[in-house]
C-alpha cells in the first residue's frame, strides 16, 4: 500500500503523499466543518488522488478528521 508508487510530476507518488494532498485540500474548510464532514471530504480527496482502494478505514478517517479539527481550533486560538 504505502510503498506503491503512482502519479506523475505534481501528483502524489505514494499513499502518504495522497493523504497529504487530501489534507491540504480540506484544511481551508476545516474550521467550518464537523469531524464527520471532514472525514467525508478526506475520503473524497483520497479517492481522487489514489483511487477507491486507498485502504483507510472509516474509523481511521474519522480519527484523522478529529485531529485536523483539533489542530485548526488550536491554531485559531493562537
Amino acid at each position: 500500500m504505502g510503498s506503491e508508487v503512482r502519479g506523475t510530476a505534481g501528483e502524489p507518488q505514494t499513499m502518504a503523499g495522497a493523504l497529504v494532498f487530501a489534507v491540504r485540500d480540506v484544511l481551508p474548510a476545516a474550521g467550518r466543518l464537523d469531524a464527520k464532514a471532514i472525514a467525508v471530504e478526506l475520503d473524497k480527496g483520497l479517492r481522487a488522488y489514489w483511487g477507491p482502494d486507498h485502504g483507510i478505514t472509516t474509523s481511521e478517517m474519522l480519527a484523522t478528521a478529529r485531529d485536523i479539527k483539533t489542530s485548526t481550533a488550536a491554531a485559531t486560538l493562537n
